[in-house]
């Protein structure tokens, strides 16, 4: 009986360890693709269509070596007036829309990181011009839905993210970063 409930309780745990392993690769897995698609820095000078299957190769983007970075770990100058702010995007690569119709809702989720010390708030732009704008989000907040304050033909496109940062205090704006996403329009 003993002996019985050993093998078990063995089989048990050799399947706790595989299903946990699984999860685990699971979840790095998709992680490394939410931080490999968030890392991706647009081309902030304008936005395309998807209109063919592959991007040519003369829309993607070229490397251009100024000189000018400097070797070395950054060391940090003694204090100033200006102080340094360290900020967490998390943000959908993809838009999804039902309709182009100005005013309709889209699903895209944004997370303003609990750490980040800033508010956020995100503005899309399709060839230059804004199409939707998201709540101010505090630490800690996050949106799920954003609106058209423009309307689009339904296709698939190429839209550029920017997220404004302002400080928690005075509001008063601090910087922004730029990302390109998918936008769908049925």
């Amino acid at each position: 009986m003993v002996q019985s409930e050993i093998k078990k309780a063995g089989r048990t745990s050799a399947a706790m360890i595989v299903v946990i392993t699984i999860l685990s690769m699971t979840a790095l897995s998709a992680a490394l693709i939410i931080v490999l698609q968030a890392n991706h820095i647009i081309n902030l000078f304008g936005t395309s269509t998807l209109s063919t299957p592959s991007i040519s190769q003369s829309s993607l983007p070229v490397l251009e070596n100024t000189g000018s970075a400097v070797n070395g770990v950054y060391k940090q100058p003694a204090p100033s007036t200006q102080s340094t702010v360290t900020i967490t995007d998390k943000l959908q690569s993809s838009i999804s829309l039902t309709s182009g119709a100005k005013g309709s809702d889209g699903t895209w989720v944004c997370e303003n990181a609990l750490k980040n010390k800033v508010i956020v708030q995100a503005a899309v732009y399709l060839n230059n011009q804004i199409i939707a704008e998201s709540a101010p989000m505090n630490p800690g907040q996050h949106i799920q839905n954003i609106k058209l304050l423009a309307s689009i033909s339904p296709g698939n496109y190429y839209a550029t993210v920017f997220l404004n940062y302002y400080d928690l205090k005075t509001q008063a704006f601090i910087s922004k970063s730029g990302y390109r996403v998918s936008l769908s329009v049925a």
